[in-house]
């Protein structure tokens, strides 16, 4: 993967997480389990991704 690929998914990814934490405190919903899994949570970056950018 490279630098720039990584880059975009580490960023994308943070604020993924971010927002899933977000909407869940938003909802009052304290789940440990759902939030486990918010913060699990990952994507793919392609190149071709990249290339739309």
């Amino acid at each position: 993967m490279s630098d720039l690929q990584e880059k975009v998914k580490t960023q994308l990814e943070w604020h993924l997480k971010e927002l899933a934490v977000k909407t869940l405190n938003q909802a009052e919903i304290h789940d440990s389990t759902l939030e486990s899994k918010a913060q699990a949570l990952q994507i793919e970056v392609t190149e071709s991704y990249i290339k739309t950018l």
